[in-house]
């Protein structure tokens, strides 16, 4: 386990390697890896652009969350949270063998700074685009307290 300034923030992600990720994902270019993982109801698509401009210099590596584009649903076995959205990802970052550059966006800068604290060696970079991260809110000045408050009333709602 990895220990930093922020205890609530190091945590160990268990994959297995002998059984490698099933992540629908595209692969193009050649270079150092970039994973791009996408936002919340979108697909691997969202980053083609990207990966298009990326492919002279770099690998571009684009996936597919549970249940977006062509991935597999969530079992429904377990929690469903950051962690176990992560899981998958650390080894598909493990089997390319070498430190990535890793791209969230919205709710996938959530999975990546999740990814980036549990495994800082697979990381070469972290770049996070709108990230939801309102965990980071809980230690916070009164101000973040206030928004953490609103985040946990909008969720209530949606939930009931």
């Amino acid at each position: 386990m990895r220990h930093s300034r922020h205890p609530e923030l190091s945590f160990n992600i268990t994959t297995s390697e002998a059984n490698p990720p099933s992540i629908a994902h595209t692969d193009t270019g050649s270079g150092e890896p970039v994973v791009m993982i996408h936002c919340s109801s979108a697909t691997k698509s969202e980053w083609q652009s990207l990966c298009e401009t990326l492919n002279a210099d770099f690998r571009s590596i684009a996936i597919d969350q549970w249940g977006c584009g062509q991935r597999e649903p969530w079992t429904g076995h377990g929690e469903f949270n950051l962690t176990s959205e992560a899981a998958p990802i650390i080894e598909l970052i493990r089997n390319i063998g070498t430190p990535v550059h890793l791209v969230g966006h919205s709710y996938g800068g959530g999975v990546a700074l999740r990814i980036a604290c549990a495994q800082p060696d697979l990381i070469r970079s972290l770049t996070l685009i709108e990230p939801s991260c309102f965990h980071l809110l809980k230690g916070g000045d009164p101000d973040d307290q206030t928004l953490l408050q609103e985040v946990i009333a909008v969720a209530e709602a949606v939930g009931e």
